[in-house]
């Protein structure tokens, strides 16, 4: 199984929309941060490297997502 945990960057006020659009990638946990650059961290698996890449580079084009960083769980 891979895992990786994403850390997310949203336009303001769009936190919320972007954590229901999360929820139909099936992540293990979304956790809504304050006080950092990201807002939200969410961890997902897959069970190949490139599965994980595929849904990585779909989140990245949900709507006001500004930026995010992924790291890859070793296992």
């Amino acid at each position: 199984m891979n895992s990786a945990f994403v850390l997310i960057e949203c336009k303001d006020a769009f936190v919320q929309s972007v954590i229901s659009d999360l929820a139909k990638f099936g992540p293990e946990k979304v956790y809504q941060i304050t006080g950092s650059q990201y807002d939200i961290i969410l961890k997902i698996h897959e069970n190949s490297k490139e599965d994980l890449k595929g849904k990585v580079a779909q989140i990245m084009q949900l709507p006001h997502i500004v930026n995010t960083l992924t790291l890859i769980v070793l296992p």
